[in-house]
């Protein structure tokens, strides 16, 4: 894929995501920015979930996961 930029995002709840792009001041103030900035219609979103292990109540850095 070619592409100018990214942009990662971490959120709770894929929720608050969605939501944040119908605030009034995303609406007033960010979006026609971002429309000078960005083409909606080339764009792209993929959706990912972050799996954390916890061992003896330590986040484990390196393990492998079997499907």
């Amino acid at each position: 894929m070619q592409c100018d930029g990214l942009a990662e995002f971490y959120v709770r709840d894929f929720k608050d995501f969605e939501n944040a792009f119908k605030d009034p001041f995303y609406l007033k103030e960010v979006q026609p920015d971002e429309l000078e900035l960005i083409d909606p219609e080339s764009s792209a979103l993929t959706v990912g979930y972050e799996h954390i292990v916890l061992e003896d109540s330590k986040k484990v850095e390196s393990h492998a996961r079997n499907y």
